[in-house]
């Protein structure tokens, strides 16, 4: 949870073993809960200091 909103939950990459120094990897994911029918995943990737991150909106029909 970030900034207090109990709707967003954020794992942050803290380490690894085996991983090399500049290996990308991914550096976090949020979810982001937006009512019983809707929620957002935040997918962040980490390589040469570089973050992309993509946005996957989930909705039930």
């Amino acid at each position: 949870m970030t900034g207090g909103d109990p709707n967003r939950l954020v794992f942050k990459f803290k380490d690894g073993t085996n991983i090399q120094p500049d290996a990308g990897h991914m550096q976090q994911v949020a979810f982001i809960f937006d009512g019983t029918n809707h929620h957002i995943e935040e997918w962040t990737y980490l390589q040469n200091g570089k973050e992309d991150t993509t946005r996957f909106d989930f909705k039930r029909k």
